[in-house]
């Protein structure tokens, strides 16, 4: 019963999170966080359900659909972070062709 009460305190500070994000710059962010702790929280207070969610499309046990959904959470979040430094890199391209193009000078002059 301990470890019920660790993981929705935990979750329940995502939530909080959530929240905030959902009123600055990124309230699809912050939805997305919420709805997903929220979940958490249902599962970790009724275990039952994921395995009865599984069973409904097709996988064995609950344990195993979280996993194949982290998995693709994981897959998600990859290639999200590597669209981010990409755009990153982009920019540092950008900024180092002006600083060289503002700073360039006349062969010979020092």
């Amino acid at each position: 019963m301990i470890i019920v009460l660790i993981l929705t305190g935990t979750l329940s500070l995502v939530v909080l999170y959530g929240v905030r994000l959902l009123f600055t710059a990124r309230p699809l962010v912050g939805g997305a966080v919420m709805a997903v702790a929220g979940a958490g929280i249902l599962l970790v207070w009724d275990p039952d359900l994921s395995t009865r969610i599984a069973n409904t499309v097709g996988v064995g046990r609950g344990t195993d659909l979280l996993v194949y959904l982290l998995f693709i959470l994981i897959a998600m979040l990859v290639l999200l972070v590597h669209a981010r430094f990409r755009t990153y890199d982009r920019m540092i391209t950008e900024l180092a062709r002006s600083v060289a193009i503002t700073h360039a000078r006349e062969p010979g002059e020092r």
